[in-house]
């Protein structure tokens, strides 16, 4: 359930992906996979066959959490190409933080349900909970995002005092996008794992559309030839308030890679 478990899914596509035109580029696609990583340990499936810039997906997780929709507050260019002087509409921050509210401006200060403190909450009273969901599609909000949600539903489950992750996306770029996926949904698993004296057992990710963009077959084949090595673990202190955390709270450990390997990024 290591590193393995991508690369398998890299030739899985390669093998039994189909041919789709989309609206950015050809692709070879398979639709419905679904792939499991242990994350016992407090491991991050940080990919190790090619260098990954922690800082910024870890940047953009705290984004996340701070119900922001402005790609200034980010101070990372990753979403720059999607936004309007910043503005990016209702996307992932709001939808966790704010669902339900009527949008106005990425400006404004909003209300609606806190789906992400209702997670927390409803595991201290309820462990057993089915119903541990983040729903970041709402139809009626849909149009005014920039980029509708690619990961737009995560799920949690305790047992045992373990907590998992079901991370489903509609649509995942196996190249670029999906290596900062299941980073992100792993720490924030393990950030409710901390702050609730849990242990984080497992991150299962569904893919509707999992996608490789033809320019990017010939790199994933390069990364494919390297051996990968242990993935790393990370050490966060404990909050008993989510927005409490900040970017100098974490700390990678024992993380060792291959090169970076250049990918185009597909809009």
């Amino acid at each position: 359930m290591g590193e393995e478990v991508y690369l398998d899914l890299i030739k899985s596509i390669l093998i039994n992906g189909e041919d789709k035109e989309s609206r950015n580029g050809k692709t070879l696609s398979c639709f419905g996979t679904t792939s499991k990583y242990n994350i016992s340990n407090f491991t991050v499936p940080l990919l190790t066959t090619k260098k990954i810039n922690f800082d910024v997906i870890l940047k953009e997780l705290l984004w996340f959490i701070s119900g922001s929709t402005n790609s200034r507050d980010l101070k990372s260019k990753i979403w720059d190409k999607w936004s309007d002087n910043g503005e990016l509409g209702p996307i992932y921050g709001f939808q966790w933080r704010h669902a339900g509210e009527e949008y106005k401006t990425c400006y404004d200060k909003y209300e609606g349900i806190d789906q992400l403190q209702n997670i927390i909450d409803t595991i201290k009273t309820d462990p057993g909970s089915r119903r541990l969901v983040i729903d970041s599609w709402d139809v009626s909000q849909i149009n005014r995002m920039k980029l509708p949600p690619c990961h737009y539903s995560s799920i949690f489950s305790v047992t045992n005092n373990k907590i998992s992750c079901h991370l489903i996306q509609r649509s995942g770029d196996i190249g670029i996008g999906v290596p900062f996926n299941i980073v992100t949904y792993s720490i924030l698993t393990h950030i409710i794992a901390k702050m609730l004296d849990l242990e984080s057992k497992e991150l299962v990710h569904t893919i509707s559309n999992a996608h490789i963009y033809y320019p990017h077959i010939e790199p994933l084949k390069e990364q494919l030839n390297r051996k990968p090595f242990m993935f790393p673990r990370i050490k966060i202190p404990k909050y008993n308030d989510i927005n409490d955390y900040k970017l100098e709270d974490f700390e990678l450990i024992g993380y060792e890679s291959h090169p970076r390997i250049k990918m185009e990024v597909f809009e």
